[in-house]
Order: structure tokens, then C-alpha cells, then sequence
């Protein structure tokens, strides 16, 4: 697999796909991913490249399916360098402000999945490439958290090359993945339960699950517990890690916490005390620990007492720790944790899970890093 760091870029113009993918709607609030990206373009800057970007903000339909246009100037507040927006994706405008670039220079592209040919089934063949690909040197694919999606701005143009973010995001994925060391308890929660499931389904190398949010719910449910979360997929985790899955043992909703014998016709949003002190008992003795998601509302003060206590008391361990998936970065800063604490945190969410799974993500075979 060849990297950014291995080819001479002086001059060279690249094409570059991030993800400056962040909050738009409650001001602009710049993510994590967003300053790692930012690291990646100065280190382009140095070594004398023309830089095009590549990114998306949000999905169609959604409130913050945006243009990019401020993305542009936060990320020249970053770079401390003028990044020139283009509100064209492949037309003539884009391709004449591609082609006037000099050395050093900075051009962000609009968001890509304003364009139907970012969804194309035949990425090669689809006038986004064939436009812009002429133009190019090199393709960087710097956004691990988008690799896992077989789309055009992600495999559509070659040569590629990995970037800074993308190797980071590697580097320590293999470190987890080659140096567990028993017991390891993965503690996963998430609101979304699909990406969750579809891990646990798959995931081998593990001890026990200590699980909250409503994948908990997906596996009560599928237990017998009435709390309105049926899945067969959660039915099938449950038949193959039963052994391995801690569930809750009490809940908390807008009326309380109860216990899950005598659990009332409501929504619940967190753990409660007695699953957080069993969970505690579990990772006091967990010699590496996974923290995916997490275990409830935790953006309520409310409902956040789950996820705080137990992400806190996890930073603690002095046992192996790695952290990833979501919205696990944002909690863990919420509730003043250390990321430092960690062996590994990764800035992906279903790109992070995909790899863990065992699965091959598109964008890491168009750089050749499957063998």
C-alpha cells in the first residue's frame, strides 16, 4: 500500500478526500476528524503539492445536508491559509480553478453528495471521474471513516494513496486487533443498533459484552423482555454469544429506574446503579477493554449517568483500552476524560466497526492494503 510519504508531490496535483463532516446545526462546531484533516492539508501544503478536496457535510434530507462553503473558511482559520471554495463539483468552473492552481494552493470542492454520480453503482464510469480524473496526479484517500462505503469519491479515482488520517486510523486498529489480551470486554451501547449488531454478530476474539442503549434493548427484546425492540439479528447474537452478553439489570426512564423484572410499558434512555456497579465488577478484571458508543441519552443530564460513570471508571483501568465508534469521542470530551488514557481512539464510526467485523472496506482495496 503506498502513502502520501512515498512519492515526491512537489507540483503534483492531488485529490483529496476528507471528511470535514460536522455539527451544522447548533452553530458550527468544528470536529475532531475536521483538525486531523486540517494536519493532513499542511502537511500537503509542505511538501509543495496542488490540492483539490473532497468532502460531504450530512446526507440528503437531513438538516444539515449543507454546502460546504463554510467548511472553507474554518478550515483556512486551521490551515492559517486562504482555501479557495468552488460551488461545482466537475463542471467547467471546477475544473478551470483545478487547472489555475499553483504550488501550496487550496481548493474545496462542494459537498460530493450533492451529486447523484457520488452514488453511482459504476464509480469509474460516472462523469465525476472522467472529468476530474485527467486533472489529477495522485488520489489520497485520507478519510478512514468514509472507506467503508463503496462510493465514487471514496473509489473512484487512481492512482491512490493513503493518508495521514487513514494510516493513523490503521496503525491503530492493528494494534488492537494483534495485541488482545485476556479477559477482554468490549462495552458497547449506541442509539442506532444496526452497526452495533452487525459488530457483535461477527466479533469472535471476545470474553463478554457489557451492553447498554438500544442494543441492549435489541437483546432484551430478544430474550423475552417486552421493551418494543424486536430484531432476528439480535436473536442470532444471542444464540451464538449468550454465554458472553451482560445485559442490564435495571433501566432508567422518564419515571425512574427499574429493575428489568418489573420494567413498565415506557422508553428507556440509560443504565441504571445496579448494571453500572455489575459492569464495574467485569472491567476490574478485563486485561484489554473496547469501548463502543454509548449507553445511553447521554446528551440529557438526565439520562447521562450510565455513560459517564462507566467511561470514566474505564479510563481508570490499567488495562489495555481502546475507544471508537459514533459518538464515543464526543462523549468521552463531554465528561472530561482523557483521551490520552487510551491506547487507541479511533475518529470513525462504522468504518471503525466494519474493520473490527472482518470485513474488507472498499476503500482500503483500491489502496491495495488487503493482500
Amino acid at each position: 500500500m503506498k502513502t502520501m510519504y512515498d512519492v515526491d508531490l512537489k507540483g503534483k496535483t492531488v485529490l483529496v478526500r476528507v471528511d470535514l463532516n460536522t455539527n451544522v446545526t447548533n452553530g458550527f462546531n468544528v470536529s475532531d476528524r475536521f483538525i486531523e484533516h486540517a494536519k493532513t492539508v499542511k502537511e500537503l501544503i509542505k511538501f509543495g503539492a496542488k490540492i483539490v478536496l473532497l468532502s460531504h457535510q450530512g446526507r440528503p434530507g437531513k438538516k444539515d445536508f449543507t454546502s460546504l462553503r463554510r467548511h472553507a473558511r474554518e478550515l483556512s482559520k486551521l490551515i492559517k491559509r486562504n482555501v479557495k471554495f468552488v460551488p461545482d463539483l466537475y463542471g467547467d468552473r471546477a475544473i478551470k480553478e483545478i487547472r489555475a492552481l499553483k504550488n501550496g494552493d487550496v481548493l474545496l470542492l462542494e459537498n460530493v453528495r450533492f451529486y447523484d454520480d457520488e452514488f453511482s453503482s459504476k464509480p469509474r464510469s460516472t462523469e465525476f471521474v472522467k472529468r476530474l480524473q485527467p486533472l489529477i496526479d495522485y488520489f489520497i484517500l485520507d478519510a478512514f471513516s468514509v472507506s467503508h462505503r463503496k462510493q465514487t469519491s471514496v473509489v473512484g479515482f487512481r492512482p491512490a494513496l493513503a493518508g495521514r488520517v487513514l494510516l493513523n486510523e490503521i496503525c491503530g486498529i492493528e494494534n488492537y486487533v494483534n495485541h488482545i489480551s485476556h479477559p477482554h470486554v468490549v462495552v458497547i451501547g449506541g442509539g442506532k443498533v444496526e452497526e452495533p449488531l452487525d459488530f457483535m454478530l461477527s466479533f469472535k476474539n471476545v470474553d463478554n459484552f457489557l451492553v447498554g442503549g438500544a442494543t441492549a434493548l435489541s437483546l432484551m427484546s430478544a430474550q423475552g423482555f417486552d421493551v418494543g425492540h424486536e430484531s432476528d439479528k439480535a436473536k442470532k447474537i444471542i444464540k451464538k454469544h449468550e454465554d458472553k452478553i451482560v445485559l442490564p439489570l435495571d433501566l432508567v426512564c422518564g419515571r425512574g429506574t427499574f429493575d428489568v423484572d418489573d420494567l413498565p410499558s415506557d422508553d428507556f434512555f440509560d443504565i441504571g446503579a445496579k448494571t453500572i456497579k455489575l459492569y464495574e465488577e467485569f472491567l476490574k478484571k478485563a486485561k484489554t477493554v473496547l469501548l463502543i458508543k454509548p449507553l445511553g441519552v447521554y446528551e440529557k443530564k438526565k439520562f447521562e449517568n450510565g455513560t459517564r460513570r462507566i467511561f470514566k471508571f474505564v479510563s481508570t483501568l490499567r488495562a489495555k483500552k481502546f475507544a471508537g465508534g459514533g459518538d464515543t469521542v464526543t462523549a468521552l470530551k463531554k465528561f472530561n476524560v482523557l483521551l490520552k488514557r487510551f491506547d487507541y481512539v479511533s475518529l470513525s464510526g462504522g468504518a471503525f466497526l466494519a474493520a473490527l467485523s472482518g470485513k474488507k472496506l472498499p476503500g482500503l482495496r483500491v489502496l491495495g492494503y488487503y493482500r
